[in-house]
């Protein structure tokens, strides 16, 4: 698992890439914490295009990272997803 982090005034990007499973899914979310306190991007677009594998964890974390962004310092989020033809799929949260 890998994720590539680019920052653009307000607008963070996060690529992910690999599997998302039980065993990844904790650090993988500490690690997007960590993006996110440090940078506190208005939007955040999640780019899951290279993600070959996602268990019920790895949905539970996009569920957190979610919910984490609708709450106070992170009100107003709105996802909105899309899938190319090249099979990326991401989504956008913005507050």
């Amino acid at each position: 698992m890998a994720i590539d982090c680019k920052v653009e005034q307000e607008r963070m990007e996060l690529r992910l890439t690999g599997e998302i499973d039980h065993h990844r899914a904790g650090a993988l979310m500490r690690e997007l914490e960590t993006q996110l306190d440090l940078e506190s991007p208005r939007t955040v677009e999640l780019d899951l295009g290279g993600v070959s594998f996602m268990d019920s964890s790895g949905i539970a974390l996009l569920l957190r990272l979610y919910h984490r962004r609708k709450t106070p310092g992170g009100a107003g989020a709105c996802p909105a997803g899309k899938s190319t033809e090249g099979g990326r799929a991401g989504a956008a949260v913005s507050h």
